[in-house]
């Protein structure tokens, strides 16, 4: 700051120094010269601009004295990382959808300026199922899903600035994707083809055998059926459980066959 007076001698001899705006004791004058220092390293994100009241008086009795404004506007370093605005998110998602399928979004801020407050979202580990949008943080499915493979899985996401350093987040928003069921997988009998032995003249409802199926899926009933037609044998449709109608005669016959079937209704 500057200040001129006419008058000569301690009249004209002037002194400065700061009788406003000094917030924190930010900033200090030098009485002779009217430079002005700063003595606190200052934050934008706390204040962003000081308007310092400085006074110029001579050096008599009684003095005169004039003031100025001296407005400093602090600008923007890149002093923070990004927050996240939550740090584990959950999303279910059916198998079988096309890739680039919404998954869900993470989202963070930065309350720096410019492109030290612009973001870029990626993953921690690459993804063969899933990639994420750099610029919004939307994730999205890189191919279908199928829950037989995979029934859930996490990804760790980070997000940095394009500040100059770069700052990343302290640490990675966790993503957790639960696979859902859909009935995409017919059920399969285990130890086929059945051969079971009964004697003969057994009373009805003698247990023969028991056929037994597996469906990787978790949604829907086993339900076992005899699709030949038979009087003589039965099958219960949700054991699997094969027993006799009738008494077997081994002369009359001795070998039967017929085929069942397993749905998964």
């Amino acid at each position: 700051m500057f200040a001129s007076d006419a008058d000569a001698g301690p009249a004209g001899d002037i002194r400065y120094s700061i009788i406003g705006g000094n917030v924190d004791g930010s900033f200090s004058i030098n009485a002779q010269t009217g430079d002005v220092i700063l003595m606190n390293r200052l934050d934008r994100e706390t204040l962003d601009f000081y308007d310092i009241v400085i006074r110029a008086e001579d050096n008599v009795v009684p003095s005169r004295s004039a003031t100025a404004h001296l407005t400093v506007y602090v600008g923007d370093s890149n002093d923070n990382s990004p927050q996240w605005s939550q740090l584990q998110y959950s999303q279910s998602l059916l198998e079988g959808l096309p890739a680039n399928t919404v998954v869900t979004q993470v989202s963070a801020t930065d309350i720096d300026l410019g492109m030290n407050a612009k973001l870029q979202y990626y993953l921690a580990t690459p993804s063969q199922y899933f990639w994420i949008n750099q610029t919004t943080g939307q994730i999205y499915t890189s191919m279908p899903l199928d829950r037989e493979q995979m029934e859930s899985i996490t990804l760790n996401v980070m997000v940095r600035d394009l500040g100059n350093p770069q700052r990343n987040s302290a640490q990675p928003a966790t993503v957790m994707v639960t696979v859902l069921d859909v009935n995409d997988t017919p059920p399969t009998f285990t130890g086929i083809p059945y051969n079971f032995e009964v004697a003969e003249n057994r009373p009805s409802g003698t247990s023969v055998g028991q056929a037994t199926a597996q469906d990787p899926d978790t949604i829907g009933t086993l339900v076992y059926s005899i699709l030949s037609q038979t009087s003589n044998f039965f099958i219960d449709s949700t054991t699997g459980r094969i027993t006799t109608i009738n008494s077997l005669d081994r002369e009359q016959l001795s070998n039967y066959e017929f085929e069942v079937q397993v749905t998964d209704g």
